[in-house]
């Protein structure tokens, strides 16, 4: 019985479905020619995956494509010609804002960026789709009409410049990622990099806490850990489990420390979650900010796994050395701290086997935030490290350092920025730095470090 003939082949490999010419050269090897891709035989939007053909439908395109092919070799064109033909295709054609936006937001999930980011990009997305109809991501489509359009949807929906450039920023980013990175076809999401000008950078006088918020703060946190403290110890007496409590209370502790470095440094959040003992010198007096090496456990599909990562200062500025020689009670708050320490950690804010209490930079900020939802007579709209870190660069310019010797402690690009909290330094009155000064040395005498293996 003669074996059939196959007119048509499926490479699951490349994708592609090829056609076979019986009626040129050996029959037992008969030539193939590319017909088309998967996705174009089966959707008739291959590029959105859009509009599913029937079978009846995809036998006929298959065939018209086959027919297309066979003229093409009676006429002695090469397949080589063929493919560079359609190799030149795809190039005119562009990925669709919305479907690239939805598969951004899965990338984005699979990165497990912190919870922040993907709100940004999610608002930015949704007002920019209220101001446009779906487009091809084109760089005619990114005009300044157009962008005045996205501008002028967030100033209805009552965002704020500094919104709206934020938003703006974040659009930009989006694009960026497109042009990095790379489909299915290895061709780039979005074919062509494209710019446009924002709105200026709005500029706002700095949100601070005042000194008394600052004070009022610490006292909560003191509070909270005092309370813990005396009911863990009730419950180790009545011979009740409290690991939990114990690594609860650790992370109350954690916070107080990362408030305390803040206030007294102008460091960022970042910088102080991810701060190694090795960086803090006591013998030298300094601490250095540099490129780290990290661990700290996240969840992964329901499962609690230890991630390793490099993290990296927000700028070549923010790579510093941070003089501590003139506050003695910072000096003295360290010594105490490195005197507790357990000997396998790593890190100023670990759990005390060498990994990162807090996994993010956001979960630390949440953190902060309920304690600042708790705690009555402190201002709640703004950031709290944010504006604890503001808090301190006036106080240490309260203090009498020179403002250039400021901009290196906190590590600020443009002086500039510096300058903006010179005319703030009301916040921090004589009165309330010297209360400030005796709360920091009696400290200590406050404060008892958990040592959460005796709990364990």
């Amino acid at each position: 019985m003669p074996r059939e003939r196959i007119k048509f082949f499926y490479d699951e490999e490349r994708k592609i479905i090829k056609g076979r010419f019986y009626g040129f050269g050996n029959t037992k090897n008969p030539p193939q020619r590319t017909l088309c891709t998967f996705d174009q035989a089966f959707f008739r939007d291959p590029v959105n995956k859009k509009g599913l053909r029937t079978p009846q439908s995809q036998e006929k395109y298959l065939n018209d494509q086959w027919e297309k092919a066979y003229q093409e070799l009676s006429r002695g064109k090469t397949n080589t010609e063929r493919l560079k033909k359609e190799n030149e295709k795809p190039e005119t054609i562009y990925w669709l804002f919305d479907r690239f936006t939805e598969k951004l937001i899965n990338q984005v999930n699979l990165d497990q960026r912190d919870h922040n980011t993907l709100v940004h990009y999610q608002n930015a997305i949704r007002y920019y789709k209220k101001a446009h109809r779906d487009h091809p991501i084109e760089p005619r489509y990114f005009n300044d009409d157009k962008i005045a359009l996205f501008l002028d949807q967030m100033r209805r929906a009552g965002c704020s410049e500094r919104t709206q450039w934020n938003y703006s920023i974040d659009i930009k980013a989006i694009l960026n990622w497109g042009y990095k990175q790379f489909d299915e076809d290895g061709k780039r999401y979005v074919r062509e990099q494209i710019d446009f000008e924002f709105i200026k950078k709005p500029k706002g006088e700095p949100v601070l806490y005042t000194t008394k918020e600052v004070i009022i703060l610490e006292n909560k946190i003191l509070q909270d850990y005092s309370q813990g403290l005396k009911e863990l110890r009730e419950w180790k007496r009545k011979g009740m489990a409290v690991a939990r409590a114990a690594r609860e209370l650790l992370g109350v502790y954690l916070l107080y420390k990362a408030i305390f470095l803040i206030k007294n440094t102008g460091m960022r959040e970042g910088e102080v979650l991810h701060l190694p003992y090795k960086n803090i010198n006591l013998d030298r007096q300094e601490i250095e900010i540099s490129d780290v090496e990290f661990i700290n456990r996240s969840r992964l599909n329901g499962k609690t796994v230890l991630r390793s990562g490099i993290w990296e200062p927000k700028g070549n500025k923010t790579r510093r050395t941070i003089d501590i020689s003139r506050n003695e009670a910072l000096l003295k708050f360290l010594e105490y701290d490195f005197s507790i320490k357990p000997e396998k950690e790593r890190f100023y804010l670990g759990n005390g086997e060498g990994v990162l209490y807090f996994s993010t930079t956001a979960r630390l900020t949440r953190v902060a935030r309920k304690l600042v939802d708790r705690t009555d007579g402190i201002n709640k709209k703004v950031k709290p490290f944010h504006s604890l870190r503001g808090w301190a660069i006036t106080f240490l310019l309260a203090q009498g350092y020179p403002i250039p010797k400021v901009q290196d402690m906190v590590g600020h690009e443009d002086i500039k920025t510096t300058m903006g909290y010179f005319n703030m330094m009301e916040n921090a009155s004589g009165d309330l730095v010297g209360h400030l000064g005796n709360l920091n040395e009696t400290l200590i005498e406050k404060l008892e470090m958990l040592n959460i293996s005796e709990y364990q």
